[in-house]
């Protein structure tokens, strides 16, 4: 738990420092949908196949870098054994991503995404082993990775735009991440 508060309190100083020399100009949020996530913990195989929440800033660097800081919550990921019992996997993931506009027009943007991910897996275990008898695989664990991926943005009112992104999360826990939303411009 100590590692995950240094790590937060990383990026809220990271993100601090930047935001000095940037506007937030972009609020919003929407849904994200992840695929092919496995976390590997005591020998146990842990999944992230599951619907979340997406919230997400938007800070102008330059009219063609945007500053992402966004942050998912998923839904758990519950698999069955045998007797009842079961596992739960719950992941909450903090990124910083860069958005790199590739192709502009007055209602679409086209970006690039690169970017620093830290994924917290929440790991509920109680079960009975074939030949371990009871076991208590139980814990939080933290999984830093690089995302890349790319994204679209397209204005459907002054203030009000629909994006959609879709990212592959570099770590030990390779996953692809589809996030749809919708955006506020100020």
């Amino acid at each position: 738990m100590t590692k995950w508060l240094s790590t937060l309190a990383l990026i809220f100083f990271l993100f601090a420092s930047v935001s000095g020399h940037a506007q937030l100009t972009k609020i919003g949020g929407g849904f994200s949908f992840a695929t092919g996530g496995q976390y590997i913990y005591n020998g146990y195989e842990y999944y992230n196949s599951s619907v979340g929440f997406d919230i997400r800033a938007e800070f102008d660097i330059t009219k063609s870098i945007k500053i992402v800081p966004d942050i998912q919550f998923y839904l758990p990921n519950t698999y069955e054994y045998n007797q009842n019992e079961e596992s739960k996997t719950t992941l909450i993931a903090v990124d910083l991503n860069g958005h790199f506009i590739i192709a502009s027009s007055r209602k679409i943007d086209f970006y690039a995404i690169g970017g620093f991910h830290v994924g917290g897996w929440n790991i509920e275990d109680k079960h009975t082993d074939l030949f371990e008898g009871p076991l208590d695989n139980s814990a939080f664990k933290i999984d830093f990775a690089a995302n890349l991926g790319a994204g679209i943005e397209i204005k459907i009112t002054r203030h009000l735009a629909i994006f959609a992104d879709i990212k592959y999360i570099v770590s030990n826990s390779n996953q692809l991440a589809f996030t749809p939303g919708l955006i506020y411009e100020f």
